[in-house]
């Protein structure tokens, strides 16, 4: 899991000010290792997309730091991904 703050922009900066809501947002995110034969996938409203990435792809779109260590740590723990 990672833990991080970030500031609100764009639409949802003006959405949460005007609910009178604060632009720095705690997150925090958790993630699950797992394996499927079903490429289907079921979107809920919390989320707007999904990806089928390999290993290599994920660390290139992965912009925080905090998660690029999970997923590390998760391919190590797997066998797959680059060997240090």
């Amino acid at each position: 899991q990672v833990r991080y703050f970030y500031t609100a922009k764009g639409n949802e900066k003006r959405e949460r000010e005007a609910r009178g809501e604060g632009i720095y947002i705690f997150k925090k995110a958790v993630y699950y290792a797992a394996e499927t034969s079903n490429e289907k996938v079921v979107v809920d409203f919390e989320n707007k997309d999904f990806l089928w990435l390999s290993y290599e792809d994920v660390l290139l779109k992965l912009k925080n730091d905090g998660s690029k260590k999970v997923m590390q740590k998760v391919a190590q723990a797997l066998g797959i991904g680059k060997k240090k």
